[in-house]
């Protein structure tokens, strides 16, 4: 997988899967290539502080059983991990000893496959190693671990954000404003109201106290020797918050899935805005860069799909306002 010079950048990535059977039945996941348990991506950019596959010998982990999901806030790492997935398996085993048998393969996948660069150490890096997306290879590592299910059941743990401590909004207000985000996000024309692709609301968990959203910046008069001054004061106060949705094929998606966001609840703009968001001044959603992932939605646990049920139905119209942006 060495390739030449031109290679060492975003263009080629190391994907590493896991592919794992349960007495001899592979786990199927259709959210990602091969059906693999879980997947890993290593982009090669020659940076030192980076793990590096073209570059030296290296040893990466992926999580397969893990006794620290108490704590699931971080649902990047969880849901791209083998451990959520593995807990839905063993919930449908019968109780005994079952055999798992796990595969580590990998494969090459290019960017530019169909691309055209003007660089010329590009160009030549092509004609000597096209950038194709290899198939995936056979296994180049091995193992396997025997699980005893017990016989009692043993409840699946959420996969919702854990709450944040808020040591300034009391309890009863934060329970309060985050039902007001929830209703207002259900009733937008691009979640709850949405047509086709609806997203049902189920889950929001305030991050942080509130805080100055943005400020407008105003004329103050000329100051010594004929400069304009300007000032600043906040025009908008927001909250931020976890975000979670409900995707159905019903609704139009292509699988069962839920969303995860991290959003900011932003008041209406204004001289003297009220410091915190409520039910009358909340004017609209602002959707942090970069912070969206997605789970197969047979991975919420029982506890999970309680949240869903009362938001299911469409709100009554469709016609909703509000506004989301980026």
């Amino acid at each position: 997988i060495y390739g030449p010079k031109g290679m060492n950048d975003d263009r080629m990535h190391c994907q590493i899967f896991l592919m794992a059977t349960i007495d001899g039945k592979q786990i199927e996941n259709d959210m990602e290539p091969g059906n693999a348990l879980t997947m890993m991506c290593q982009r090669s950019n020659g940076k030192k502080d980076e793990v590096d596959f073209y570059k030296s010998a290296q040893t990466c982990r992926i999580r397969v059983l893990a006794d620290d999901l108490d704590d699931p806030s971080n649902l990047k790492n969880y849901w791209q991990s083998a451990a959520g997935r593995f807990a839905y398996e063993f919930s449908k085993l019968a109780p005994g000893e079952h055999k798992v048998e796990l595969q580590l393969c990998f494969r090459l996948f290019s960017q530019v496959e169909n691309a055209f660069s003007s660089h010329p150490e590009i160009e030549k890096s092509k004609r000597i190693f096209p950038f194709h997306t290899t198939p995936i290879s056979a296994p180049v590592a091995t193992g396997g671990f025997t699980l005893v299910v017990p016989t009692e059941k043993v409840p699946r743990r959420s996969i919702m954000p854990k709450p944040t401590v808020l040591k300034d909004t009391d309890p009863s207000l934060r329970a309060s404003l985050e039902a007001v985000l929830l209703n207002h996000l259900n009733g937008m024309r691009d979640w709850g109201a949405r047509k086709p692709k609806r997203e049902i609301p189920m889950y929001a968990s305030l991050t942080n106290e509130a805080h100055v959203a943005s400020v407008d910046t105003f004329f103050v008069g000329h100051c010594d020797r004929g400069y304009r001054c300007f000032d600043q004061e906040p025009d908008r106060y927001g909250r931020d918050f976890h975000f979670v949705v409900r995707r159905t094929k019903a609704d139009g998606w292509p699988r069962e899935t839920v969303g995860y966001f991290q959003l900011e609840g932003v008041t209406n703009s204004c001289r003297n805005p009220p410091k915190d968001i409520n039910a009358n001044n909340l004017s609209g959603m602002w959707v942090a860069s970069g912070c969206h992932f997605e789970v197969d939605a047979r991975l919420l646990s029982e506890e999970d799909e309680k949240l869903v049920s009362k938001y299911a139905a469409p709100p009554a119209s469709s016609s909703a306002s509000g506004n989301t942006n980026a």
